[in-house]
């Protein structure tokens, strides 16, 4: 059998090496900051940010999509409002499901 042997000053050396290693503290970013990367992810998202209408969200459906719509229609109805801001009074709900029914209808 071999024997193995072990230096005593190189087990010390483990913690030192580690930590070296992957205690890594702030290097740029002072206390309470974000770090770059993250602040311009943040400005990216503001530009990437454009008005959306409903009628080009329903143009884009599949058919097996309008029918998941129809069935869930108050969730995603309330969904587009708090995304957006704006509420959708009866004619537009109307208007809205003849347009996913007509999607249905034309795949038939």
């Amino acid at each position: 059998m071999e024997e193995r042997y072990y230096q005593g000053s190189g087990d010390d050396d483990l913690p030192e090496v580690t930590g070296r290693r992957f205690r890594r503290g702030r290097r740029h970013t002072p206390p309470g900051e974000l770090p770059p990367r993250l602040r311009c992810r943040q400005r990216r998202h503001v530009w990437d940010r454009h008005p959306v209408q409903i009628g080009d969200v329903i143009a884009d459906l599949t058919p097996r999509q309008a029918v998941v719509w129809l069935l869930n229609l108050d969730t995603m109805v309330a969904l587009y409002e708090s995304t957006t801001g704006r509420i959708l009074d009866e004619p537009a709900r109307a208007q809205l499901v003849h347009a996913l029914r007509s999607i249905i209808l034309e795949h038939r």
